[in-house]
């Protein structure tokens, strides 16, 4: 056992060093991503810099996206799955109950993590547009969006055959719209 100054220095070097060993598995696991792309299905994708195109017909794509989101789907987003993929949406009269609120922070943080609706296409979270769009086309396959514990608390939420065909249409059309601007 080490005592006086050196008890001191040698946590001083231990601490240094673990910080650094750190800094070194964070950089390679930036680096062992470089040019890699996984995608909304999970399967890797080398990505060459050279075949990125123009962030500006990308850009226009989003925003003829937008355009249709707005007039074909945003109002079902708004009604069906703002209570948790939304910052704006008001929250419940059994927010007021002790825990409860802890459980509804919890799960909306989290539900806004993966996709946050607030300001329309392309959405806020952690996906490209593309992922978003995949995300919610399989969410609205399976039915799993809106969750069955919340559709029994909130029937009206669950998504009717015609808004799902609606959802779905928009999310290929959109999809399709993303590839042949990334292939243009």
């Amino acid at each position: 056992m080490m005592d006086g100054w050196m008890d001191g220095w040698w946590r001083v070097v231990v601490f240094r060093w673990r910080n650094v060993a750190f800094g070194v598995m964070i950089s390679g696991v930036a680096w062992a991503h470089e040019g890699h792309h996984v995608s909304a299905e999970g399967h890797s994708q080398e990505v060459k810099l050279a075949e990125v195109k123009p962030k500006s017909k990308l850009k226009d794509t989003y925003r003829d996206i937008a355009k249709v989101y707005d007039s074909e789907v945003r109002q079902i987003f708004e009604s069906k799955c703002a209570d948790c993929h939304s910052n704006e949406a008001p929250m419940p009269w059994y927010y007021a109950i002790p825990l409860v609120n802890r459980l509804l922070d919890h799960d909306r943080t989290e539900a806004q993590e993966h996709l946050e609706i607030s300001k329309g296409f392309p959405f806020a979270g952690h996906g490209t547009p593309d992922e978003d769009l995949a995300a919610i086309d399989q969410a609205v396959k399976k039915d799993s969006m809106p969750t069955r514990f919340y559709r029994l608390m909130h029937p009206s939420t669950a998504l009717s055959k015609d808004e799902k065909k609606r959802i779905l249409d928009w999310t290929e059309r959109s999809r399709a719209e993303i590839s042949k601007a990334i292939r243009e």
